[in-house]
């Protein structure tokens, strides 16, 4: 039997509770990025207005996940000092069910989850785990293009989460990288959904165990 188990604590029904949502970065390419603390990678929003994306919002923040000296073609100059915007959307359901709208603002084209690029000017809506992500072109003579930011929607007080445990477990996976938040819709696991935790965060041997879905 394959040494991992996922361990799904109580259910604990948060009522009385303000959900807070954040952008949680949980890619980077940057070294040290892995180090960073979940404190220094989360971006909260407001759960009433507009909460807007980009190097003049949140000052520091992304020079600290992407610093000059550890990423490639100083990728820090391709976020924007405005580069888009997050406004929650009115919704009869849950708070987990709410969706989202995003605008994107900069010239620099973001990517959601669907596989729909934005540009400048457009927009579309998203929800509770879905992702964000940055993009900025390789290699000039190519036009490669390089995802160098992931940043995925998350609820502070999610309505269950799953715990990765086991002696399959690397020691340097940090605390908060063996947690899943659920989603009012559940929550899916498997390589192609937790992009980077099942290689980063298992020994090598029990990759081959772990389905993309």
């Amino acid at each position: 039997a394959l040494p991992i188990s996922w361990n799904v604590p109580s259910l604990v029904i948060m009522v009385a509770l303000t959900p807070e949502f954040v952008l949680l970065c949980e890619h980077a390419v940057s070294e040290g990025f892995d180090a960073l603390p979940l404190s220094a990678r989360a971006i909260l929003l407001s759960p009433e207005g507009p909460t807007s994306i980009g190097r003049q919002h949140q000052r520091g923040f992304f020079e600290q996940v992407l610093p000059e000296a550890g990423s490639k073609k100083q990728l820090v100059q391709c976020v924007s000092r405005d580069h888009f915007q997050l406004v929650p959307l009115q919704s009869s359901g849950s708070a987990f069910e709410r969706r989202w709208e995003v605008s994107s603002r900069s010239s620099n084209p973001i990517v959601l989850s669907s596989g729909k690029q934005l540009s400048q000017g457009e927009g579309s809506s998203m929800k509770v785990g879905e992702t964000i992500e940055f993009i900025a072109t390789e290699d000039d003579s190519t036009r490669d293009v390089l995802r160098f930011l992931r940043f995925r929607l998350h609820c502070l007080n999610p309505p269950f989460q799953l715990k990765l445990g086991g002696s399959a477990i690397l020691e340097e996976l940090l605390p908060e990288k063996r947690t899943l938040d659920g989603t009012a819709d559940g929550l899916t696991v498997g390589r192609a959904h937790q992009l980077g935790l099942h290689e980063k965060g298992l020994a090598e041997d029990t990759i081959g165990f772990i389905s993309r879905e």
